[in-house]
């Protein structure tokens, strides 16, 4: 990517303080998503066994993000907290090195999984916080984490293919301690720790029809994600596909995403939240079909994988700011954890045990089939409720 390509900071902003995060933050997951479910495999896990242990690190997403953003807005300084689960995070997957089998493997993931939902919330919160009026740019400082995702995939395929998968959890530790280092350059918050409060209650915001309604939508978007997320790479390699081939696929997913990141806040402008939101939601079901039907033409699914832009990079840009939106100031730590809570936690969770069954006792094609359906009951569910603002 040259200079001129670049995306501009933003005005006032310190822009490389809080994109260097996503950077390293979704340079870990760009391992952990396509490689680890090939790692377990590779260890004799099951599918099953994988679907589970993806639900155990999803189902922490349900409960972890709400505890820490409740820290958060009460008790500890965002920045500070980010900065501890960070830490606790590095040391946790360490212990990686020192199990095995789907037993071991579990109860770390489980340690694990306590503190890696955490940060990003309250990073959400913080760049928010400091773009003000010029929110719509966040996409621009977003990007970086699919910079970071794109990265891994399209250089990690090449390197487990000569040197095997056994390199991946050192390769997981190399990037969660960068991750580490990068939270001391974040800006301290500024707002958090209950110095400012609303007159409304959660319980209050959460009732709004728009809110429920935008919750519901984020759920099922991921739940249908959620074959994707787990066992696409495994779906792929299955069909015959190369790690090497795989992981260029991610790569051209997150391309995309970085595009439409890239031009965001252009679209959030001309076109409206609202819109984009319930656009996304119909492109993925589009998306999930092409996968189910087009596994043996590659074109196939290469054309799917760019559809990533939209239901991925549209989609969660728009979901951050419309829950900025919805959520008073003294909330916005919460919003955002509910947000990750119902989408990446709930959603992926059952998502993934309800794939991970399907392959099992059905047809691995049928995961995507029932994908697109509950897309489609989420894009009614937006057409229906969903407004730029909250009622």
């Amino acid at each position: 990517m040259s200079s001129s390509a670049l995306p501009a900071p933003v005005s006032g902003v310190p822009y490389w303080r809080l994109s260097s995060f996503y950077l390293c933050y979704f340079a870990t997951l760009g391992m952990l998503l396509p490689y680890l479910p090939l790692f377990l495999h590779e260890r004799g896990l099951t599918v099953l066994q994988i679907g589970l242990l993806a639900a155990i690190m999803s189902g922490m997403k349900i409960c972890m993000p709400g505890i820490w953003g409740w820290v958060a807005d009460n008790y500890l300084n965002r920045t500070v907290l980010v900065r501890v689960v960070s830490a606790a995070g590095v040391l946790s997957f360490c212990l990686m090195l020192r199990v095995d089998g789907f037993y071991g493997y579990a109860l770390v993931l489980l340690l694990f999984s306590l503190f890696w939902h955490a940060p990003i919330p309250q990073v959400e919160a913080v760049t928010l916080r400091q773009l003000g009026a010029a929110r719509p740019g966040y996409s621009r400082i977003r990007l970086w984490g699919s910079v970071g995702f794109l990265i891994s995939v399209a250089g990690m395929g090449y390197w487990f293919e000569v040197g095997g998968l056994q390199l991946l959890l050192p390769a997981i530790i190399i990037t969660l301690t960068l991750m580490l280092f990068s939270s001391f350059w974040l800006p301290l918050a500024v707002g958090a720790t209950g110095t400012r409060r609303s007159d409304v209650s959660l319980l209050q915001t959460l009732r709004q029809p728009a809110v429920l309604a935008l919750l519901g939508c984020v759920f099922l978007m991921q739940f249908s994600h959620a074959p994707y997320y787990t066992y696409y790479s495994v779906y792929l390699e299955h069909h015959g596909y190369t790690r090497p081939l795989i992981g260029k696929l991610w790569a051209v997913s997150i391309l995309c995403e970085i595009g439409v990141y890239m031009v965001m806040h252009r679209l959030v402008v001309r076109v409206g939240l609202r819109r984009i939101f319930i656009a996304s939601m119909l492109v993925a079901a589009l998306r999930w079909q092409l996968i189910a039907w087009g596994t043996a033409l590659l074109p196939v699914l290469f054309i799917a994988q760019t559809l990533h832009a939209v239901t991925f990079g549209t989609f969660h840009a728009a979901a951050v700011l419309l829950v900025h939106r919805y959520f008073p100031e003294s909330q916005h730590g919460r919003g955002q954890a509910l947000y990750s809570s119902a989408s990446f936690g709930v959603g992926v969770s059952l998502g993934s045990l309800l794939a991970g069954y399907v392959w099992g006792q059905l047809d691995p094609e049928f995961m995507y089939h029932i994908s697109a359906l509950v897309a489609l009951i989420g894009c009614w569910l937006a057409s229906w409720q969903v407004r730029d603002a909250a009622a």
